[in-house]
């Protein structure tokens, strides 16, 4: 209403008008009031309602995602806290399941390989050979045996005639040594040490022009073999016991030598320019047109018999050789070995 208009009331219609409104006004908060007890009501009932034996129980809420999902005909979603632990598990099944399937077929090879050194074939015999070799790799394999199952293959097999006797052939130039033990050799030989689950044993074996190049034949038992005219350039002896072998005309070019069991082994016209003899035990040895060029003779025992090679000292009291230039400058200094 105007200004103007509630002034030209009379006092008696501007109470009236006043008490009115206030009438209104009041009737809109009970209203209210009313509403918003209404609604705490309903809040009040329904937790009132959770009440049972005393107990709390929660108000049914809205299924899972995945029930849901169910429930409308879609396959359930894989719960993204477990797929992680759901994903490692099932690769450590698979790699457990791929272990033993190359297991199994490491067993399989080793067998079949196994059964063709008993062939009467030479070319069976070889391939098995080579079988073996590789059954290095393979987790769970009878591979440490493999050297001894060789070594034993080389002395009984490196005693027989060959060429077979009514065979007619004739070994071929510089080769006297069976192919089949040849590969044995040469498998043993890409061995490393540690592979040596033993001393590989060579005893006596019959390996006249055999190549053993680059070799590792490191504390091997050569005793009393015959090596004559083989090649054992590079080859890794140290260690090894060749006491008594025959090495007349073999190669044996840089070949590491130390430590090794030579007393009485025949070393006449044999190659030893640069090869390691560092406390070698060379005494009785028949060094009769020997090369020892460059070779590294420290500590070695020499044979009694033997002229002492230029440049090298022999000290009576250790009956080992020292360098000449080495003793001039330090006489105080003990010999090696």
């Amino acid at each position: 209403m105007p200004a103007q208009g509630l002034a030209g009331m009379s006092p008696a219609m501007k109470s009236a008008l006043i008490s009115a409104a206030a009438a209104c006004l009041s009737v809109l908060a009970i209203a209210a009031a009313a509403g918003v007890g209404l609604r705490i009501s309903r809040w009040v009932s329904r937790r009132l309602a959770g009440y049972r034996s005393g107990h709390l129980t929660r108000a049914p809420q809205k299924p899972p995602r995945t029930a849901r999902g169910a429930a409308q005909g879609r396959p359930p979603a894989l719960s993204l806290s477990r797929w992680p632990l759901t994903r490692w598990r099932a690769a450590r099944r698979q790699r457990r399941a791929d272990g033993l399937a190359r297991q199994r077929h490491a067993a399989d090879r080793y067998a079949r390989a196994m059964g063709q050194l008993s062939s009467d074939r030479m070319d069976v015999r070889v391939s098995g050979i080579y079988a073996l070799g590789r059954s290095a790799p393979d987790p769970g394999g009878d591979h440490p045996a493999v050297p001894e199952v060789l070594a034993q293959f080389i002395r009984t097999q490196s005693r027989k005639q060959w060429p077979a006797a009514g065979s007619g052939g004739d070994p071929a130039p510089g080769q006297a040594t069976r192919p089949d033990v040849q590969a044995a050799l040469t498998v043993i030989g890409l061995w490393g040490k540690a592979d040596h689950q033993k001393r590989v044993d060579l005893t006596l074996a019959n390996l006249p022009g055999a190549s053993l190049i680059g070799g590792n034949f490191a504390d091997a038992k050569l005793t009393g073999a015959d090596l004559a005219a083989a090649d054992l350039t590079g080859a890794d002896l140290s260690g090894a016991d060749l006491i008594s072998a025959d090495l007349a005309d073999a190669k044996l070019t840089r070949a590491d030598l130390t430590r090794a069991k030579l007393t009485g082994a025949d070393l006449t016209h044999a190659r030893l320019d640069g090869s390691r003899l560092n406390g070698a035990d060379m005494r009785r040895v028949n060094l009769t047109g020997a090369d020892l060029t460059g070779a590294d003779l420290t500590g070695a025992r020499w044979p009694m018999a033997s002229p002492l090679p230029g440049g090298w000292l022999h000290d009576p009291s250790s009956g080992r050789l020292t360098r000449a230039d080495v003793a001039a400058r330090d006489p105080g200094r003990p010999v090696a070995g």
